[in-house]
């Protein structure tokens, strides 16, 4: 530092151009530091630029995916109702042929004993004849009408003939006190639906 009275000192020419360079040097620099912080800006705005374009674009396409949402969502529901529909027609028809098979059964069932309880009567195994009318009637209610009106009037016909068979030879057995023959035909009273009639009896 020079004192306040002290005149400046003139610059040689040398001096003036060295600092005319030096002012020309930094300002180079400055120029350059001022390009490189315009080329960062300008990369910041285009990238923030297409940020916002990209989030519009999105923003605009929301509409269309919450109605290909909602399309989805009717199809779905539109679907579990066929295939609610269609399990309760399947349960249906499962149900009918339940039915149809128990009709089957019930069939096959009063033919066997169609079959076999007149031979069962006439060989006496009046134990197993009460068994074939038993199960014809339980079955009875199930039959649709004119269900095989063949076999139910042979049941019908043998239900009647062992009846009266079992009245007789229970009759018998107590006049004669025969025990064992009273015990034997007071059980085929109940399986011909004669109960009461056989404890009034006995």
């Amino acid at each position: 530092d020079r004192p306040a009275d002290e005149a400046p000192r003139i610059l040689t020419i040398e001096e003036a151009e060295a600092e005319l360079a030096s002012m020309a040097d930094k300002e180079h620099l400055l120029g350059l530091e001022l390009e490189k912080l315009y080329g960062r800006a300008a990369h910041l705005c285009q990238s923030e630029s297409r940020s916002l374009a990209y989030a519009g674009e999105q923003h605009k396409q929301v509409p269309l995916a919450i109605r290909k949402l909602q399309e989805t969502l009717q199809q779905t529901a539109g679907v579990a109702d066929e295939l609610s529909s269609r399990v309760r027609r399947l349960d249906a028809s499962c149900s009918r042929v339940g039915e149809a098979l128990k009709l089957v059964d019930d069939m096959l069932e009063l033919r066997e004993c169609s079959d076999h309880v007149m031979k069962a009567i006439d060989t006496e195994d009046f134990e197993r004849a009460a068994r074939y009318v038993a199960r014809f009637r339980a079955s009875q209610g199930a039959l649709p009408p004119g269900t095989d009106d063949a076999c139910v009037a042979e049941l019908c016909k043998a239900e009647t003939k062992l009846g009266k068979t079992v009245r007789e030879r229970f009759e018998a057995a107590i006049a004669a006190q025969d025990k064992a023959a009273i015990s034997r035909f007071a059980k085929l009273f109940h399986p011909l639906g004669l109960a009461r009639e056989g404890v009034g009896l006995h």
